[in-house]
């Protein structure tokens, strides 16, 4: 065999190999689906009187996400996003309001994209289950657990009920429903 022809097969079979890895690596990507809902539990306390637009939060993933026996998303893994935007007391109902804008979550150590839409507060000394995610539509929250002084609007704003500020403290529980797929790597 010529030198060429080594060449070539060597060449062959690495273009095989990257293929047969590459399929490897499809077949054990696995997604968190659009629609799905998780409680995050705030770890950075927002005021809407104090909080500027742009400002960076942190939360974190109460209760691991599994499917098939297969942990998706562990309990504790960060959330990461910003404040889209935020207004004082206005209006003739005067409240104020806050939109939380979700950019990435930690899935096995590595950053994925995360986009999605907060659809209740709750008070976690309120809660008397641990809170588990959910598949599906949202049929709507405990109304016994929210956080007092504020609810969620439609397109996930939170807004003031009592005519004052929002407060979000650290520890509040942020219901958000998953607005894209999260993929994830299913060899966890």
């Amino acid at each position: 065999m010529d030198t060429m022809s080594s060449m070539r097969m060597i060449l062959a079979a690495g273009l095989v190999a990257g293929a047969v890895a590459t399929s490897a690596g499809l077949a054990q990507t696995r997604a968190v689906p659009a629609g799905t809902v998780i409680d995050l539990g705030l770890r950075t306390a927002l005021d809407s009187a104090t909080t500027n637009a742009d400002q960076r939060f942190e939360a974190t993933v109460l209760t691991a996400i599994e499917s098939a026996g297969q942990t998706l998303v562990e309990s504790g893994a960060v959330v990461r996003g910003f404040v889209g935007s935020v207004g004082g007391l206005r209006g003739q109902a005067r409240q104020a309001q806050i939109t939380l804008a979700f950019t990435e979550i930690d899935v096995a150590g590595r950053a994925a994209r995360l986009r999605a839409t907060v659809v209740d507060v709750l008070d976690p000394k309120r809660l008397v289950a641990p809170p588990r995610p959910e598949i599906g539509p949202v049929v709507g929250g405990r109304r016994d657990a929210q956080l007092a002084g504020v609810r969620v609007r439609d397109g996930g704003t939170v807004v003031s009920t009592e005519g004052g500020d929002v407060k979000l403290p650290a520890g509040a529980v942020l219901r958000v429903r998953l607005d894209a797929p999260i993929a994830v790597s299913a060899g966890r």
